[in-house]
């Protein structure tokens, strides 16, 4: 399962305080219930509720655009769009315009709660592939709805309701948080990738040495600092190595072909295309402005 939160801080920590009402006991009132199916192709202009939606997609794929009034104004220009997939649930916050587009025809199970007084929800969540069965149960039954219930019935849907959202937010936070913890974990191997490169650079072989030094796989180690550093591992060996190829050019009499094993290069030929690509000149040229800059 995965997780996206839209907004700034503020939204988010609204969505928290929303989810710590509801531990303590708090009870929303169910609205309305909704279930119908959607075609391929099928448009649902931009539009916004008074109370807090649950859309479940059991069956489908498309993507829904969110934003406040203003960006309804500019055509949808300011609008954020949520990809999401069969068994995913978007919940939106009152007065949230959204609209839909679907890509592949499945089945819409709507749900809707009163917000509480006072509440500062404002975007959407994207809870990706919810499994937990009885839950989606749960969300299919509360989008039938119940025409006129009888104050019992009508109780006993606020409190299903209000699971349903309650258990969602969970979802959402809960995934939140891992995702957070494992940044933290992936930026200490990332760091210990760094620190073995700044370290071993001359003698590296391999993109597999660096990570049997951080403690990690090969191809794990190359997406996880790809993600957390934009840029590829072996770029930043290079940027290494090529700063420290800088100092000898410019402060040693080494030829290039030592300055190339010294940093870890096989031969002087492609430490020099590498330089060149990094520094925009050749070896050569970089020494020679460099000793003309000190005369």
């Amino acid at each position: 399962m995965t997780t996206r939160m839209k907004g700034n801080m503020q939204p988010a920590s609204a969505w928290k305080a929303l989810q710590e009402k509801l531990v303590a006991g708090a009870v929303l009132r169910h609205t309305a219930g909704l279930r119908h199916p959607v075609a391929a192709g099928y448009y649902c202009p931009l539009h916004e509720h008074e109370s807090i939606e649950i859309v479940f997609h059991p069956t489908g794929r498309g993507v829904t655009r969110t934003g406040n009034a203003a960006a309804g104004k500019t055509g949808g220009d300011d609008l954020r769009a949520l990809a999401f997939d069969a068994g995913d649930v978007i919940v939106y916050a009152p007065r949230t315009l959204h609209d839909q587009r679907m890509e592949a025809g499945g089945e819409d199970h709507c749900v809707q709660l009163r917000a509480p007084a006072g509440h500062r929800l404002t975007g959407a969540l994207h809870i990706g592939r919810v499994e937990d069965a009885v839950l989606r149960s749960e969300m299919e039954l509360l989008a039938h709805g119940m025409h006129a219930p009888t104050p019992g019935r009508a109780a006993l849907l606020n409190l299903r309701a209000t699971a349903v959202l309650l258990q969602l937010l969970e979802l959402a936070h809960g995934r939140h948080a891992r995702e957070a913890a494992g940044t933290r974990q992936g930026e200490r191997h990332v760091r210990a990738a760094e620190r073995y490169v700044q370290e071993h650079y001359a003698r590296i072989g391999s993109v597999l040495e660096i990570a049997a030094g951080a403690g990690l796989g090969g191809d794990h180690l190359r997406h996880l600092f790809r993600r957390l550093r934009g840029r590829t591992l072996v770029s930043y060996l290079n940027e290494v190595r090529v700063a420290r190829a800088r100092t000898l050019l410019a402060h040693s009499p080494l030829t290039l072909k030592e300055i190339a094993a010294l940093c870890g290069w096989r031969d002087e030929y492609y430490f020099s295309a590498v330089f060149r690509r990094s520094c925009g000149m050749a070896p050569g040229r970089y020494r020679e402005e460099r000793h003309a800059a000190r005369r």
